[in-house]
């Protein structure tokens, strides 16, 4: 049985501040040429809008698959890419280009999501993330902060995650860049398949809005599960449901200082909700 993946970004509320990502809940999408891409960011051809979506009409899908080149008339088997920013000739834009992002000053501690991902033979998704400073004396671009992912493990079901960004400066940036990839330039395998939505920069600060510390985070794991699962969290105290997909309380509790231990022995094969008093809600999914 292949193995499934539990996100190296933590499971966490997405309560903090942060600029807006341009289309970040990929519920916008225009028409590039032969195909429908969403607004804002550049595409290759394996990438569709999709209504299996997170929250919202749709999400974007990613897809390693085979095309037909029109001027080689040879079938090649190509992953999915999208990127922030315009589109440009040949590949991708390298991280911190201007024309690969948009305008953002911001310094967030994480790049938030949802995700799903089913892959083929050990394909992986990737995620890179880079926040850079136009410094006109070089004439050339400053690295602010990056943040990458490489995952070829299976997330059945969508979940939430950030991902760390790494600081070498404490300049303040003036461009972001999001890109997100199916495959590499050896390992593409037809079927491989990355939803993505609702994107948000996180930054846990003091401001107007409460913000969690990263500290106390929740983690929920195993998941999938069949017996038990752990929540770990710094807060104590913290009412938890869990609801089946119809919205009935099954199960209600009380999280502990460290991991709080709960059966689900009881719960049938399938998706549930976890929701927190904090407002954080998770599937779960439980299989026998």
């Amino acid at each position: 049985m292949k193995k499934l993946f539990v996100l190296a970004f933590l499971f966490s509320s997405a309560i903090g501040f942060a600029q807006t990502i341009p289309n970040a809940g990929f519920e916008t999408w225009a028409q590039s040429g032969p195909f429908l891409a969403p607004s804002d960011w550049a595409t290759s051809p394996n990438v569709s809008q999709s209504t299996l979506a997170h929250a919202g009409s749709y999400a974007a899908l990613l897809t390693v698959d085979t095309i037909t080149n029109p001027q080689t008339s040879t079938v090649d088997t190509i992953g999915g890419l999208m990127y922030t920013g315009v589109q440009t000739q040949g590949p991708p834009p390298p991280p911190g280009t201007s024309y690969g992002g948009f305008p953002y000053t911001g310094r967030p501690d994480s790049l938030g999501g949802w995700l799903q991902y089913t892959g083929q033979q050990g394909d992986f998704f990737k995620i890179d993330v880079a926040l850079s400073k136009w410094n006109a004396t070089s004439g050339t671009r400053d690295i602010i902060a990056t943040a990458t992912l490489s995952n070829n493990l299976d997330i059945p079901v969508y979940s939430y995650g950030n991902l760390a960004l790494v600081y070498t400066s404490s300049a303040t940036p003036d461009t972001a860049f999001i890109q997100f990839s199916v495959g590499d330039q050896v390992q593409r395998h037809k079927g491989s398949s990355l939803w993505v939505d609702d994107l948000a920069f996180i930054t846990n600060s003091t401001s107007s809005v409460q913000a969690i510390p990263v500290a106390e985070r929740l983690s929920i794991y195993p998941n999938p599960a069949s017996e038990t699962i752990t929540l770990h969290a710094k807060t104590s105290g913290l009412h938890y449901t869990i609801e089946d997909m119809q919205g009935r309380i099954l199960q209600v509790g009380l999280t502990s200082e460290a991991n709080t231990l709960i059966s689900i022995a009881d719960l049938n094969n399938g998706l549930y909700i976890l929701r927190m008093q904090d407002g954080e809600v998770n599937k779960l999914q439980v299989i026998r």
